[in-house]
């Protein structure tokens, strides 16, 4: 189930994985010198109370009080007198020249009488600052009403024009502190040349020849992914700090009137029924996205695939387009799973929704795993590593709810394979199982779990405690997860329990603690994407709590006391 759906997501994981690497800026594509990227932060006051506002929360006592004074008293902390309370600090990277390191300028806003902007100006200019320890020697120099920070004083010839940095500034948002990165068509055909040669360096190092086709392979696919890099404006990651949450992120911009853009402005999210009959565990996700616009863009990435493929591989796309638009045709975008750890073994289960078929599924199942697949696994695999993965289909290996069942079993090594002769490898079978009930597509990794969920779905009976009840999905959100944090913990209290009865108590009474889900949430619109992971303050409280507790107490016994010196009470520490 997990590698249909994600074919279905195709697009997404190209996406996020070309803007790894690249991206592109035709909003500077024409200045010079060429901004790479920039990191903005909110102005210092208020990020530094911020982040000291959830410090205390987690670690409270004097040495969270001490060690800002110590480190930034300084520079002015907490109120960085001389500094402006509503403009950012924004550090820019250009394009340096041949050989040289990459030059930074920073940009503030701050009076001559900031502690800050005096530190380094005496340390430039070759004074003793008492704290000059505490800087990293910058050079200061003032423009437009601007303050700018940089390593050296050539490094200001690079921001010539600080109206246009102040406005790239201005556009920069969507986190408290964000990173993005911008890179040019040329700097694209710069970063394909730079990955295929290292491919092939790789390549050779392992054994392999240059004439491989699995070489060629891994080399087109750069050309691919430059293909979707293209038309992205920029990349980026960011931080958002509040009191209540902390949350990490990453984005993406298309540029308007291109495939990427259109295919990140589709309408997602809204009610996903297949999210009634899956019971929320562990981690536990819904998603629901508009299936002819995914297709759309499919047809795009065929397009482009067969333009740069070999003859072999256009041939395989051909196909393979055939079969996954028949698949594509029975889903209807909804998509619900979850992942459980109760057991030695996790445990997957999925539905997707749709009008699938038991013929259908079996003959793009068989496509899949009797052709496609081996294909791929023999000409992307190294000749050392082919034959240590094995997935077999097998046809009606069952029943659920009076619908055929299928199954896939795939053997891999239980560790990377570093055998001297006449050593054995040692495999992990697992087996995931699959039908088609009233019309949704369910898997799972175990047979009952599939029974059971097939069972609900054509007795239209909603699960207790499901999917839907925990998460709906919002317009424009097209994926949502949540992980159980209090699951987790009884499950870490299962399989790692602490040797001292103090770390035993605290754990007990953590699992059952009102612990706060850590979510995850994907939205996208008007070209672009955000992927936000968000942990509530409130649950890392309580862990920071009872590790404090652990620390104090087993403290107190290794100074001689047989019992802790405080006693562990409350629910679960009886």
């Amino acid at each position: 189930m997990l590698c249909l759906y994600l074919r279905k997501l195709s697009m997404l994981g190209l996406l996020c994985a070309a803007t790894l690497c690249v991206g592109t800026s035709q909003l500077r594509a024409e200045e010079a010198p060429q901004v790479l990227a920039a990191v903005k932060f909110p102005p210092l006051k208020k990020l530094t109370a911020e982040v000291m506002g959830v410090a205390r929360k987690l670690s409270p006592g004097q040495q969270t009080e001490f060690l800002p004074m110590m480190a930034l008293g300084p520079f002015g902390y907490p109120n960085y007198p001389g500094v402006s309370e509503t403009e950012p600090v924004t550090v820019f990277f250009f394009e340096p020249q041949k050989g040289e390191p990459t030059p930074y300028v920073i940009l503030s806003k701050m009076e001559s009488t900031s502690l800050i902007k005096t530190a380094l100006t005496m340390k430039s200019q070759g004074g003793n600052s008492m704290f000059a320890f505490l800087t990293p020697g910058l050079s200061v120099t003032e423009r437009d009403g601007w303050t700018l920070f940089a390593e050296n004083e050539a490094a200001f010839d690079y921001a010539t024009d600080v109206d246009a940095l102040v406005d790239l500034s201005n556009e920069i948002s969507g986190f408290d502190v964000t990173a993005r990165f911008f890179i040019g068509p040329e700097r694209i055909a710069k970063w394909v040349e730079l990955m295929k040669d290292e491919i092939a360096e790789a390549h050779v190092l392992n054994g392999g020849a240059e004439s491989d086709p699995a070489l060629l392979h891994k080399q087109l696919w750069v050309e691919f992914l430059a293909t979707i890099g293209e038309n992205l404006a920029w990349s980026g990651m960011g931080l958002d700090i509040s009191q209540e949450t902390l949350s990490l992120g990453f984005s993406v911009q298309a540029i308007k009137d291109t495939p990427e853009f259109e295919a990140l402005s589709m309408p997602v999210g809204g009610e996903a029924q297949v999210g009634d009959f899956v019971a929320a565990s562990t981690i536990s996700f819904l998603s629901k996205w508009d299936m002819p616009a995914a297709q759309k863009y499919y047809d795009v990435l065929e397009a482009r695939g067969l333009k740069i493929a070999t003859d072999g591989g256009k041939e395989w796309i051909t196909k393979a387009g055939a079969y996954n638009r028949e698949f594509y045709a029975k889903l209807d975008g909804t998509h619900a799973g979850t992942m459980s750890f109760s057991d030695e073994t996790p445990v997957s289960t999925n539905a997707m929704g749709g009008s699938f078929d038991a013929d259908t599924l079996d003959r793009v199942m068989h496509f899949y795993y009797d052709e496609l697949i081996p294909y791929l696994m023999k000409e992307y695999t190294p000749p050392e590593q082919q034959g240590l993965v094995e997935l077999l289909y097998k046809s009606k290996v069952g029943e659920a709810a009076g619908q055929p069942v299928f199954e896939v079993e795939s053997k891999t090594p239980d560790v990377a394979p570093t055998l001297d002769e006449g050593d054995t490898t040692e495999f992990m079978t697992e087996q995931t199982y699959f039908a088609a009930v009233d019309g949704d597509l369910l898997g799972s990794t175990e047979m009952s779990d599939l029974e059971a969920l097939a069972q609900r779905v054509s007795k239209a009976e909603p699960a207790d405690g499901s999917v839907a009840q925990c998460i709906q999905l919002k317009p424009g959100e097209a994926m949502q997860m949540q992980v159980d944090v209090r699951s987790l913990v009884k499950l870490m209290n299962q399989e790692f329990e602490p040797e001292s009865e103090v770390a035993r108590q605290s754990m007990r009474k953590l699992a059952k603690s009102e612990l706060a889900p850590l979510t995850g949430a994907l939205t996208i619109g008007q070209g672009q994407g955000v992927y936000r992971l968000t942990a509530p303050v409130s649950t890392l409280e309580k862990f920071a709590e009872a590790q404090r507790q652990i620390k104090q107490a087993e403290d107190d016994m290794s100074h001689g006391g047989s019992q802790p010196a405080f006693p562990v009470t409350g629910e679960g520490g009886q």
